[in-house]
């Protein structure tokens, strides 16, 4: 797999996680779905690398 194919794995991965959240009745379970899509998020991010026009140090 490719990073770009990671990226967009995780992506899809962490919108699911969000949608998850969204339409579950137990808050407890909720919480852990939106953790796992912030984890999935920041590895999407990190193989993205620096955001457009910040330099690469």
């Amino acid at each position: 797999m490719t990073e770009q194919n990671n990226a967009e794995y995780y992506t899809r991965r962490a919108r699911e996680e969000r949608d998850k959240a969204a339409n579950c009745a137990e808050a407890s379970v909720a919480l852990i779905h939106n953790q796992m899509a912030e984890q999935y998020e920041r590895r999407a991010a990190e193989l993205a690398g620096p955001a457009s026009g910040e330099p690469d140090l």
